[in-house]
């Protein structure tokens, strides 16, 4: 079984550990950083987490993945992403709320299923953003523009393709 502190200090994947409470990735800054940043590509894979909180800022200077995952509870982000964020292959039990993120590579976001709404809400994506066979039961707001200040935007037309679910079709967007 892996301790945490190898995992902290290292860049070996996290693979299948249950995790009870909150998963908060503060503990990975990197403390020679003024800002709140992740220097390392951190990959998760086959874990079941009560929760998960990505949130007050932080900034992921290499790639974040989750694959084959499931979370009980609400998936929480609220952070910039440097490099690639990938979420494939996972089951989300509750909320999933992506709030005031930034992403400046790609944003993966497939094979994944939803039990409650995808909520997006005032993020940017700079780089591609790909979001693909995916299940979400009760829909995504990614699309919804409603003329408030807090609308995401993108500077590249997504890739969005074969999903269950998505309220608004992509030609109504562009």
């Amino acid at each position: 079984m892996q301790d945490v502190t190898d995992i902290i200090n290292s860049e070996t994947p996290i693979s299948t550990i249950i995790f009870d409470g909150t998963f908060d990735f503060r503990i990975f800054v990197d403390k020679r950083k003024t800002r709140e940043t992740i220097s390392k590509k951190i990959e998760i894979t086959n874990c079941i987490f009560q929760s998960v909180e990505l949130y007050g800022g932080l900034m992921f200077e290499k790639p974040l993945i989750f694959e084959n995952c499931i979370i009980l509870g609400t998936f929480t982000v609220s952070s910039f992403f440097r490099e690639n964020l990938v979420i494939k292959n996972c089951i989300f039990l509750d909320a999933v709320s992506f709030d005031s993120s930034g992403f400046f590579n790609f944003l993966v976001f497939d094979n994944n299923f939803c039990k409650e709404k995808l909520h997006f809400n005032d993020c940017n994506f700079y780089g591609q953003t790909h979001i693909e066979n995916n299940i979400l039961r009760k829909g995504t707001d990614i699309f919804d523009y409603d003329g408030k200040p807090d609308e995401n935007t993108f500077h590249n037309i997504p890739f969005i393709k074969n999903n269950i679910g998505l309220q608004k079709r992509i030609t109504e967007i562009l």
